[in-house]
């Protein structure tokens, strides 16, 4: 598989379970995805201490991991997901978005950003957009 079509099946595991957090919570901590070398996905969550963590400690404790990884050659990709705020493409105001950032080990680094709105206590989700990636796992060419 190319690395954008592994991105996508990165895409398709993590959203649902976004949405999911959402509708039940209104909110989620971030959680991240790797595929490993055989292809498999795993799913990861980071727990950096206290009750109500902040989500860019989560983050990091999820990111120093992925690249102990990276380095070991364990995995070939990482999704991180999270929520934001963001201005999409074309609108003037932010609004709450999914974000999935995608590094995959041969140089390909995306993120792409799912804008949404909660109607009835469930997240209505926009189509996507995407940016360029950090390549923070396994760095850029």
């Amino acid at each position: 598989m190319s690395p954008k079509e592994e991105a996508q099946r990165l895409v398709d595991s993590s959203l649902p379970f976004a949405e999911q957090m959402l509708t039940q919570h209104g909110e989620f901590f971030p959680f991240g995805q790797v595929i490993d070398v055989g292809g498999n996905i795993a799913h990861h969550a980071g727990y950096p201490g206290g009750e109500q963590p902040p989500s860019l400690d989560v983050i990091d404790v999820l990111q120093r991991a992925w690249r102990r990884m990276a380095e070991e050659g364990s995995i070939r990709a990482t999704a991180l997901t999270y929520d934001i705020r963001t201005t999409p493409p074309g609108r003037s105001e932010k609004q709450d978005a999914i974000c999935i950032a995608i590094d995959h080990r041969d140089t390909y680094s995306v993120q792409v950003i799912f804008p949404y709105t909660m109607v009835d206590g469930a997240p209505d989700i926009e189509p996507p957009f995407a940016v360029e990636g950090s390549y923070s796992i396994f760095g850029s060419a």
